[in-house]
């Protein structure tokens, strides 16, 4: 499979040239191309989030365990002294960083569902459903956001297909298979969880219609056109094959 380093550079450059595009559409604000590029590439280092061992797993359940218990703590701010409040920060922070680390684990293998097409969807869906309910973005800019996280993860995937074809002795390794998959026949439990997890996820999302049209619209394609290259003569010939 692809090491971190592949997985970072690799979803950075391939979601930064897709914000870009964004950008250049004029479907996107500056801001808003930064937001998605951050999420496209968060996304690309999300599907190692299942191995025990990986610098994101780390990472991501840190970074959860200090929201949480900050958000725990606010929510007490009226009842209790801040001798207290510091008290139910690391009590908040000690149970999630043991009891939900531990239960992830125990619940994912590496290489398993969440190495899935399905996955992907439900991470997108569910990235959806946070951007629009909890930070307040609007059904276009909650739709960008799962799918910017959605082709950070499919990049992921793609890259440990690739790097489990060994090019130079011509042979296919055993992990072939193993990552960009729509099932998996040898834990069906998990392969149901996961579409029911993405359908749910699915009718808690915010509206499509904007997101589709947007990207259906040919008003999108020709402004994304027309901006491609700068004005003038060097770039007048190769300008006009794309109009």
């Amino acid at each position: 499979m692809a090491n971190f380093n592949t997985h970072l550079i690799v979803a950075a450059a391939g979601t930064g040239l897709v914000a870009t595009g964004c950008l250049g559409a004029e479907i996107a604000s500056p801001r808003e191309v930064v937001l998605y590029f951050s999420l496209g590439t968060a996304g690309g280092l999300l599907p190692d989030v299942d191995s025990d061992s990986s610098i994101i797993s780390r990472i991501m359940f840190n970074c959860i365990a200090v929201y949480a218990s900050f958000l725990l703590m606010f929510t007490q701010a009226s009842r209790f002294a801040v001798i207290e409040l510091i008290m139910v920060w690391l009590l908040a922070f000690f149970l999630i960083n043991s009891v939900l680390v531990s239960l992830f684990e125990n619940f994912t293998v590496h290489r398993g569902m969440f190495h899935s097409i399905p996955a992907a969807f439900a991470i997108w869906f569910a990235t959806n459903t946070m951007a629009f309910w909890l930070g307040k973005a609007t059904d276009l800019q909650a739709w960008f956001c799962g799918l910017f996280v959605f082709l950070g993860y499919i990049i992921h995937l793609c890259l440990d297909e690739i790097f489990s074809v060994d090019l130079m002795n011509r042979r296919i390794k055993r992990s072939f298979g193993s990552a960009l998959k729509a099932h998996n026949p040898k834990d069906v439990p998990s392969t149901v969880i996961t579409f029911a997890l993405m359908t749910f996820l699915f009718f808690m999302n915010p509206a499509p219609w904007d997101f589709i049209e947007t990207l259906t619209s040919g008003n999108t394609y020709a402004t994304l056109t027309n901006n491609l290259f700068p004005d003038g003569p060097w770039f007048a010939s190769i300008k006009e094959l794309f109009q």
